[in-house]
């Protein structure tokens, strides 16, 4: 199964992709600024605010999406609103999921 991990570089993603790749998952994942690199699976640079990168990852069908991407801190929502609402209620992704169904077909199962 082709797994979509995002936020893959922070705490939970990288726990989330190693035991995915235990399981014998193919995984990809998204950072925004910090790239981790981790054996075994791909990393994608991606914006979740505006979805620039996505298509990259959505150039295979992906299978399952598990979002660990947050902006978690309640001072760096409060400081910046409109990010953490693009973050935390990840429209652009779900934009890409509807995409690919469309264009293939390939229902993705979300974990959020």
């Amino acid at each position: 199964m082709r797994v979509l991990v995002t936020g893959g570089s922070g705490y939970l993603g990288q726990f989330v992709i190693a035991g995915l790749l235990r399981e014998g998952h193919e995984v990809v994942y998204t950072y925004s600024s910090r790239h981790v690199d981790i054996p075994g699976a791909s990393g994608c640079k991606v914006d979740l605010a505006t979805g620039e990168g996505l298509q990259g990852v959505f150039s295979s069908p992906v299978h399952a999406v598990v979002n660990c991407a947050a902006i978690s801190q309640p001072a760096a929502c409060e400081k910046d609103k409109e990010q953490a609402w693009a973050i935390n209620v990840p429209r652009a992704l779900l934009a890409a999921l509807a995409q690919q169904r469309q264009a293939s077909g390939a229902t993705a199962l979300l974990v959020h």
